[in-house]
């Protein structure tokens, strides 16, 4: 008995241990490396500006950037709000009034929990955007990828997906070997609902943009080739979501295009002068145009199937079919994740239930 309520005494220590070594050094080493060396690169190709100090705060989700400068209330606030995530890391950065932040998985907790190599990006404005600028000035946000990552396909799509449609922010700078990018800030702009959003990419979005890459057909079995998926599994969660005779789907034809692969009611935002952006596209690539569709198709579903029937080639299955394969595949990959999560499921049941009205 006393031998085993040693091992938990000795596994409670072993946890303090790790909780007070995480606290001492709370974000990777490597990555702050890596986050400065890359604002100095870009200062060198972009401003040359000489390198200022700031603190990076761990929080609770992310870990912010924060000028030490600000007043002492703000100062020790932040200080305050970080005991127990950790302490305080100091790191130079090479731009002026800087704000901004890393994402989770840059904390070194997260690290222990995570497998394989860290990816994870940084993200900084400046100037600040909470501070105000004279008319000849111009915010800039620098985006970093810190870690194994890089941002490669982002850079390609920003500069195609601008030429083309003028839907993204102008690209000023990127590192030769893509791992970090300047571009301009998106200013007095809103970020909506997700069901504004919705409404903001049917509007003003969806059309310019299918427009600027066109699409082609690919068959539904080629689909489910590339995604490692059988005939057998598809079908079986097809009939889970009650989606009737999916097995006539097999032998269509999909529209593909490039598609933006991410949340886009997410990353959609609005001027005040009514030009709309599209952001993020580190997950861009050649695929089905329901995937993006259907995201939209949860506020806006007469619209959506309307729209998308205007992007459909002859021998290409009708809108309906097309976003049913969609949330299969969806439904596919929530569900059979370690963690499910309640809320995305639910959303894919009742999506089923308003692909039955067309």
């Amino acid at each position: 008995m006393f031998a085993h309520d040693w091992g938990i005494v000795v596994k409670q220590i072993g946890r303090i241990s790790d909780w007070f070594k995480s606290w001492q050094k709370p974000v990777l080493p490597e990555l702050v490396k890596d986050l400065e060396n890359a604002s100095k690169a870009a200062g060198a190709r972009f401003e040359n500006t000489l390198p200022h100090s700031y603190e990076l705060l761990i929080g609770r989700k992310i870990v912010a950037i924060s000028n030490p400068a600000v007043g002492i209330i703000h100062k020790w606030k932040n200080r305050l709000s970080s005991i127990i995530q950790g302490k305080p890391v100091s790191i130079l950065l090479y731009q002026n009034d800087v704000s901004g932040f890393l994402g989770p998985f840059a904390k070194s907790r997260k690290a222990q929990r995570a497998s394989g190599s860290i990816k994870e990006n940084a993200i900084i404005f400046w100037p600040s955007p909470n501070g105000k600028i004279s008319p000849k000035q111009t915010r800039y946000v620098l985006k970093v990828a810190v870690g194994s990552k890089n941002h490669a396909r982002e850079i390609r799509m920003l500069r195609m997906v601008a030429d083309r449609t003028g839907l993204t922010p102008a690209i000023h700078s990127y590192d030769p070997r893509l791992k970090w990018l300047v571009l301009d800030f998106i200013g007095n702009a809103k970020k909506g609902s997700e069901a504004e959003q919705s409404a903001l990419y049917l509007n003003h979005i969806a059309k310019r943009y299918f427009a600027g890459w066109g699409t082609k057909s690919r068959s539904v079995r080629k689909l489910l080739k590339n995604n490692s998926v059988s005939e057998a599994s598809f079908l079986k969660h097809a009939e889970k979501l009650g989606i009737k005779n999916a097995s006539k789907f097999l032998v269509g034809q999909l529209t593909y295009s490039v598609t933006h692969g991410g949340g886009i009611c997410e990353e959609c935002l609005l001027t005040d002068d009514g030009k709309a952006y599209l952001l993020d596209w580190e997950k861009a690539g050649l695929g089905p145009v329901g995937d993006d569709l259907l995201q939209v198709f949860t506020h806006e579903p007469s619209r959506t199937v309307a729209f998308y029937n205007t992007l459909i080639q002859n021998g290409e299955l009708p809108a309906r079919d097309q976003l049913s394969i969609a949330l299969i595949h969806r439904f596919m990959k929530n569900t059979d994740k370690r963690y499910p999560s309640a809320e995305k499921i639910k959303r894919d049941y009742q999506d089923a239930k308003l692909l039955e009205d067309f």
